[in-house]
């Protein structure tokens, strides 16, 4: 598998104080900082991931759902 870092997702987090996401590959995380959530990393596996990005606190209700798709 050809190792290299995924180009960074982000998402515009409002009315929350923090976001997750679920269904990440693995190798690939996501971060919160001043209102932005960013999924960045390299995949270990290859597959197709949907995730899902929830905000966290706050009332925040709305998510962000995308695909990652990692190829041998």
């Amino acid at each position: 598998m050809n190792k290299k870092p995924i180009k960074p997702i982000t998402y515009s987090v409002v009315d929350a104080t923090g976001a997750e996401a679920k269904g990440l590959p693995p190798g690939v995380t996501g971060s919160y900082a001043g209102g932005v959530f960013t999924i960045s990393g390299t995949p270990t596996q290859t597959g197709v991931y949907n995730y899902v990005v929830l905000p966290v606190g706050g009332c925040g209700e709305a998510k962000g759902e995308g695909v990652i798709t990692v190829r041998p």
